[in-house]
């Protein structure tokens, strides 16, 4: 095994032990094979273990991201990623040194409210004709389940006949709809 890959098998180690849903442990990995993937190209080649990585080295790698014209917001998620990594092994203070942190690096000002907004009713009205011309009834069925009781795709797809009834019970009882299969991370939901 060449020495970047036991560097990057010993940080997935480290974020192994962090927890965190399924999707949160995939974003960490790949956090990880990049970082190591660049430290190595940038000729930072003594790196061994997580316990190695000092502020220079957190520096190179977002200079080196920001190259690659990532999102702000994506730069910060894998650098939370990093520093989830140094205070578990034991390097706190440089997880909230000023000069390390988000402004100090030039990552600062992303915003977490997203950029998706709803479909217009005449979009919606025509996407569901074209799937019904198609003879696609099962697909305008979903997208309606979704536009009225307000589900994740994920979640209409994993809508059973008997899950439909419950939820039409439970729609005529109190107005809303108790969630459970295909939802993120597994848990239910209102």
């Amino acid at each position: 095994m060449s020495r970047k890959t036991e560097f990057q098998a010993s940080i997935v180690a480290v974020m192994a032990r962090l927890g965190g849903s399924h999707l949160t442990r995939e974003a960490r990995e790949r956090t990880a094979a990049k970082f190591s993937t660049l430290m190595y190209e940038a000729g930072y080649t003594h790196l061994a273990s997580p316990a190695d990585i000092s502020g220079k080295h957190l520096r190179a790698y977002v200079a080196a991201r920001q190259a690659e014209s990532p999102g702000v917001r994506t730069l910060q998620n894998e650098l939370a990623h990093l520093r989830s990594v140094l205070k578990s092994v034991g390097k706190q203070a440089m997880t909230n040194a000023a000069e390390l942190s988000n402004e100090a690096l030039g990552i600062s000002g992303g915003s977490r409210l997203g950029t998706k907004t709803a479909m217009s009713s005449e979009d919606f009205l025509a996407i569901t004709e074209r799937a019904e011309r198609q003879n696609r009834p099962g697909m305008a069925a979903l997208l309606r389940l979704e536009r009225h009781l307000g589900l994740r795709g994920n979640e209409a797809i994993h809508a059973r006949e008997d899950t439909l009834r419950r939820w039409e019970r439970e729609l005529q009882a109190d107005g809303r709809i108790n969630v459970l299969a295909g939802t993120k991370g597994g848990r239910p939901r209102t």
